[in-house]
């Protein structure tokens, strides 16, 4: 009996679901990089978390350690803010396979009903680097699988992954209407609940292996038939093309060097060609439902000879060899037909005009799949959250699908730690209405955007191809329209901070400046005093007057005239001084105490009237009220480094950091540092002369030390980057020339010391162009504006106070 009994408790703990904070269903790009940031996350990592993928991710897991020899088809184009949320955010661009990923800086696109309206985007002619980056799908979802592992091996609550397992059922366990006053009203007092509690609203899900999972928050990014976004019963509107998107890699006639991203508007549909690395290619041809059927039907060595066809013939030279192909798809002769139309074109204009020929198509990359615009009514609904396709889907034209994933993952992000830190319930529509305020309205403009450009160029109707050739041929024409596009995208500031204004706003909370490397905070020579003093005889008249010569001879400030002028308006400035050739751990321990010592004086003197630039009138000290003084910290080079050593790794007793601006700090490594490290490696005796802090600043040391030193997601992280184009007598000439062949990106810029994307940490506010690593001190501008005044009669273009 007692057997009996046994077994029946068993059974019935096996059908309790398991309990889980969340429970992703998807393991493409977005879910995996849900997940990899919620673990990543100081705030979120503790949560209990599961992703549940239908299909096996075997060939995810093996990509990082055995890639395929070519590419595969599903290829999507990355901007620089997803990028930057991978690299900062969740941290998984630490293993890309950046051999594969291949970066360009040119967006041609023309018109096929006249070749002549074509718009160029050129982002190396403003200086800008890169407009986006070609990535396989998979070596994406490979180098967030890695980062998962990585945190999993580290953290106290490893994520947990499911794959090969679908979801069959998803139900609530209680009524519509206990489940609506639950979410109305959550008892953040409660005691945690168990395994099988029936009275909790969170929905259950079935799965295939026989488990059932009961989510605090359901994730869907399960795609365009999502079972989530069902469950919650969101309404997703939109319609069919009737259009299909061809896929394929290619390979041309040798490596364009051009890096550009090519894209041709067929009243079929668009037609791209994206490079890849070396000679290899991407295709996305979007075309009618019989087009795309011939597109792979069409013999292989045909195929390539009709992507030139179509990305360089007249449309009524291509439907004449489309029906030649719809007999026999296998015809050779049509190779004839297409040579002889394309020798009527000048080869100059072929060349400069058009993207290089193709010459080969990769085996079995071919495939199709159908076009859609699709958008949810709304991204939440109690107890769950859509991401990705799930909750929206684009026309690919614009090739911003994976982007807005990622965007969304940014969102919910940004939402649920805010939800954390202020202790709420993650499964609240109070917590998830955050995230669709900020996240559905600019994906519904981009939506807006990428279904009018299709349906404007997949017309022949007369008046309305001339009205769409005359828009782009003037766009074109505006470069300096073209250059805002381009710079809005990538940050890019120029004359910004080239005057000071007439009125500034004064920070709210006390700023402390930290120095780089062999920095200080001033430098004073012998006061005049000390060398009179030194004479034997001093005559009285020198004698009444030294008191007035008591100032340095020479002085000289690190932050040179910015004290002052933040001070001017009011703010609460300290100049810290640590070791100027310390590690990083030695700078952030001095910082910390440097910071704690000023803070306990101003909290027995100052009142928070004082100290805070807040319009209040509270003359409370701040140790009456038993309150930490909050700081912002400004950090130059590599003192961005020893602010985030301090905040991650140090306690601060009398001091709270609210946020860390760091200008030009090599978060990233400076290949600067690696070239005097490999020196120093090949000449022993260089070692007793070089900075023990030089190889804390490498580019292999920074990847372990960005790994280590966690942002802390109570304290805003901002950024400042610096390029410019050194003259044969600037300082930086030798350093930068040294820097960017060992730069890895294809954007070379730097600014003598630290390269762009070194610099980039947190919220990226821009690049300073034609800035200095000491121009961002103020050190080089008093010169500068003297020469520029005198010789061209202007300002320049950047002054570090401003």
């Amino acid at each position: 009996m007692w057997k009996a009994v046994r077994a029946l408790t068993t059974s019935a703990a096996a059908t309790q679901p398991r309990l889980r904070d969340v429970v992703i269903i998807g393991g493409g790009p977005a879910g995996l990089s849900l997940l990899a940031a919620l673990k990543a996350s100081r705030l979120t990592r503790d949560l209990q978390c599961t992703l549940v993928e239908g299909g096996s991710l075997a060939s995810v897991r093996d990509f990082a350690s055995d890639p395929p020899p070519e590419y595969t088809n599903r290829v999507v184009s990355l901007t620089p803010k997803t990028i930057e949320f991978m690299q900062e955010k969740i941290g998984s661009w630490a293993y890309i396979n950046e051999d594969r990923v291949k970066v360009y800086d040119s967006i041609v696109a023309y018109d096929s009903q006249d070749s002549d309206s074509r718009i160029c985007f050129d982002a190396s002619a403003i200086g800008t680097g890169t407009l986006a980056a070609m990535c396989e799908n998979i070596n994406i979802q490979a180098s967030l699988w890695e980062k998962i592992q990585e945190l999993n091996s580290t953290g106290d609550v490893p994520a947990e992954v499911l794959d090969n397992v679908k979801v069959e059922k998803i139900e609530s366990p209680v009524a519509p209407s206990a489940s609506e006053a639950l979410d109305e009203s959550p008892d953040l007092l409660a005691v945690d609940p168990a395994d099988g509690m029936s009275e909790l609203d969170w929905p259950i899900i079935q799965l295939s292996n026989g488990e059932s999972l009961q989510a605090r928050l359901l994730v869907g990014a399960d795609g365009y038939n999502s079972p989530a976004r069902k469950f919650a019963g969101i309404q997703s509107r939109g319609w069919m093309y009737d259009r299909f998107g061809v896929v394929a890699t290619i390979k041309l006639c040798y490596e364009d060097y051009r890096s550009i991203g090519w894209q041709r508007f067929l009243t079929t549909g668009p037609l791209a060609i994206l490079p890849l690395r070396d000679d290899n290619a991407t295709i996305v041809w979007s075309s009618t439902p019989e087009l795309s059927q011939l597109l792979l039907k069409v013999d292989p060595d045909i195929f390539p000879h009709l992507v030139n066809a179509a990305m360089t013939l007249e449309e009524v030279d291509l439907n004449y060899i489309y029906k030649l192909l719809e007999v026999d798809p296998s015809d050779k002769s049509v190779l004839g037909e297409i040579e002889w139309r394309l020798s009527k074109i000048k080869l100059s204009e072929l060349d400069s005009k058009y993207p290089l020929p193709v010459r080969e198509l990769v085996e079995g990359s071919r495939a199709r799949f159908p076009l859609k615009m699709s958008h949810a009514d709304t991204y939440v609904a109690p107890r769950v959250a859509l991401i990705g396709d799930a909750a929206h889907t684009i026309h690919p034209l614009a090739g911003q699908g994976l982007n807005m994933g990622q965007t969304d993952v940014a969102h919910l992000m940004a939402a649920l730690e805010k939800g954390v830190n202020r202790g709420m319930d993650i499964g609240s529509t109070l917590v998830l209405e955050e995230y669709f305020a900020n996240a559905w309205p600019g994906n519904h403009v981009l939506l807006g955007v990428c279904d009018k450009l299709h349906k404007i160029f997949s017309t022949d109707f007369t008046p309305l191809v001339y009205l769409r050739g005359f828009g782009m041929k003037t766009l074109n024409t505006l470069g300096v329209v073209k250059d805002l596009m381009i710079k809005s995208v990538k940050l890019v500031i120029t004359d910004k901070f080239s005057t000071l204004r007439a009125e500034y706003k004064s920070p709210r909370y006390p700023i402390v400046l930290c120095h780089g490397f062999s920095g200080f905070d001033k430098l004073a020579f012998p006061k005049l005093t000390d060398v009179l003093n030194k004479q034997k005889k001093l005559e009285s008249a020198v004698e009444t007057t030294v008191d007035k010569l008591s100032a340095p001879l020479v002085s000289l400030d690190y932050w040179m005239g910015i004290r002052e002028a933040l001070e001017n308006i009011g703010s609460t400035v300290l100049i810290a001084k640590v070791p100027a050739f310390g590690t990083i751990k030695e700078r952030a321990v001095s910082l910390n105490g440097f910071i704690e010592r000023q803070c306990k004086q101003l909290r027995k003197k100052e009142s928070k009237a004082s100290i805070y630039d807040t319009g209040s009138a509270d003359a409370r000290s701040f140790k009456s009220v038993n309150e930490r003084i909050k700081v912002n910290l400004v950090a130059h080079s590599m003192g961005g480094l020893d602010c985030r050593y301090m905040i991650s790794k140090l306690e601060h007793r009398m001091f709270e950091v609210v946020s860390l601006t760091t200008i030009s700090t090599p978060h990233h490594g400076s290949e600067c540092a690696d070239f005097i490290v490999q020196l120093v490696n090949q000449f022993p005796a260089l070692k007793a002369v070089c900075p023990k802090s030089i190889p804390e600043l490498t580019t292999s040391h920074m990847r372990q030390f960005n790994k280590e030193v966690l942002d802390d997601p109570s304290v805003t992280y901002l950024s400042y980057g610096a390029s410019f184009e050194p003259h044969w007598f600037n300082v930086f000439k030798i350093t930068s020339d040294i820097m960017k062949p060992r730069i890895k990106s294809e954007n070379h810029k730097n600014d003598g010391l630290v390269s762009v994307e070194s610099a980039k940490w947190g919220h990226y506010l821009g690049t300073l162009d034609q800035v200095d690593h000491l121009d961002l001190i103020n050190w080089t501008n008093k010169a500068r504006t003297m020469v520029d005044k005198a010789m061209f009669a202007h300002d320049p273009k950047f002054n570090a106070i401003a």
